[in-house]
């Protein structure tokens, strides 16, 4: 029902139901009881707006579909992904996130290797909890395929900072392409930073610990033929 959606949709952003009041001055405690004094409490409009809030969208959590988000694409339109971190009311330390089906990210390799971007914003203060907004891009990105390959590469040498790496398996992967899987449940597990998806984008001279070197001329190449330069804020 709607209210448990209601409910989902704070825990699956690490919140517990005390926390609602606080970032929902509309409902009060007595409002929480149960489902069905929450039920009653719900108009369409608290659904917009709560949606809004989370980057979620109010048909999921009115019941209508399973679809949890509209996502972003930037394959060959990079610039999408910084304009959403531009809009970004504050930066976290980590602002860009990577997911993918591998631990290390190899073009050899013989297995797919599917990986997808999230950027992550921080919303609002609860005490001691910090509240963030996902932004879930779906690309498709295939780490074996050349011009998915570069191209992320490419951003991630123009982002200039940090970008770990989570493991999801590929069920999760699915339903994060198709909008289905809240991203914090992808992204609270173990950070891989030995390689992170920024040590492909720097040639050994620029890092030790940089992986795959050798296409840095071509990162360089796809970064001076779209204009992309470093990205600030």
């Amino acid at each position: 029902g709607v209210a448990s959606r209601f409910l989902e949709l704070f825990w699956c952003h690490g919140l517990q139901a005390g926390h609602i009041p606080r970032l929902v001055p509309s409902l009060n405690f007595s409002d929480l009881a149960d489902e069905k004094s929450l039920l009653s409490a719900l108009t369409p409009k608290l659904i917009d707006e709560v949606g809004s809030v989370f980057g979620v969208r109010p048909e999921w959590i009115a019941g209508i579909d399973e679809q949890k988000y509209q996502t972003g694409y930037c394959y060959k339109s990079p610039q999408r992904l910084f304009d959403v971190l531009d809009s970004l009311r504050e930066i976290t330390s980590l602002p860009l996130l990577a997911i993918s089906t591998v631990k290390i990210l190899d073009r050899h390799a013989a297995a797919p290797q599917r990986v997808e971007l999230v950027v992550v914003e921080k919303v609002s203060e609860l005490g001691e909890t910090d509240v963030y907004r996902y932004h879930p891009f779906a690309d498709g990105w295939d780490w074996q395929y050349a011009g998915c390959r570069i191209q992320l590469k490419a951003m991630a040498r123009a982002f200039g900072r940090p970008v770990p790496l989570y493991q999801v398996t590929s069920k999760q992967m699915e339903a994060f392409y198709s909008g289905k899987e809240f991203p914090r449940a992808l992204v609270s597990g173990p950070r891989i930073t030995d390689p992170s998806l920024e040590d492909y984008a720097y040639s050994s001279k620029e890092s030790h610990v940089s992986k795959e070197s050798d296409e840095i001329p071509l990162v360089l190449s796809y970064l001076s033929e779209h204009g992309m330069k470093s990205w600030r804020r």
